[in-house]
């Protein structure tokens, strides 16, 4: 299964329609590689499983420039990767090597050059409860320090989001160990401009939050992303 399209709501109309109905959907399943007259395929199984029996998955949601919408999970498990992506109504499957999922993720998105700039990091201290051993203290309010970002650093990162904007969105990247425990990556964002792509990368830090703002083409986008699900992995 290279690559097929499914709507998406073929799967549940297998089950909910009865009689002639039922069977010409089933017929079109299997006049299209996806079905056998015993069940699904198993290739079409396989990769229906591999959303939820997943080693690393990378999920996409965002827009781009015109308006349009992108949608999109990739996944890969048990030596095989599979990418579904979203297009009106209809579900697009395409087989993608493991080491390759990166890269198939980052596809999705139009190319465009890196912005101009450099990387600029913007962060704040997060507010932690009061500690006291006075029990008159026990009624205090979390508190965070004051802190003065760096003022070239500011001026860089509104720089970024002063220009015109055609698009944006963000990558969710996951991992599960054998245990089925679930490992979360820093999120990851996109800012496309009409200078150029930005990412703009979350920091894993408990005791400050922010993120870098950093120009990038789509070899960086790759290797982000490809951090990231090593990361998790």
């Amino acid at each position: 299964m290279p690559g097929v399209s499914v709507h998406h709501s073929e799967f549940r109309r297998v089950r909910r329609r009865p009689g002639a109905d039922r069977g010409a959907i089933k017929e079109d399943l299997i006049n299209r590689g996806l079905a056998d007259h015993r069940g699904l395929g198993p290739e079409v199984t396989d990769a229906l499983r591999m959303f939820t029996d997943y080693h690393v998955a990378v999920a996409l949601m965002g827009d781009v420039e015109g308006g349009k919408k992108v949608y999109a999970r990739g996944a890969v498990a048990g030596g095989k990767g599979m990418v579904v992506r979203q297009e009106d109504q209809l579900l697009k499957f395409e087989m993608v090597r493991p080491e390759g999922l990166a890269r198939a993720v980052a596809a999705l998105l139009p190319p465009l050059r890196p912005g101009p700039g450099q990387s600029v990091t913007i962060t704040r201290p997060v507010a932690h409860p009061v500690t006291a051993d006075d029990e008159n203290l026990a009624f205090r309010q979390p508190v965070s320090r004051a802190v003065t970002p760096n003022p070239a650093q500011l001026r860089g990162a509104e720089e970024m989001l002063r220009r015109k904007r055609l698009g944006s969105g963000h990558f969710a990247v996951t991992g599960r160990d054998r245990n089925g425990n679930v490992k979360q990556a820093p999120a990851l964002g996109w800012i496309d401009t009409d200078a150029g792509r930005y990412l703009v990368q979350n920091l894993a830090r408990d005791d400050v939050e922010g993120g870098t703002f950093f120009p990038a083409d789509g070899p960086r986008l790759i290797n982000q992303l490809n951090e990231l699900l090593q990361s998790v992995s």
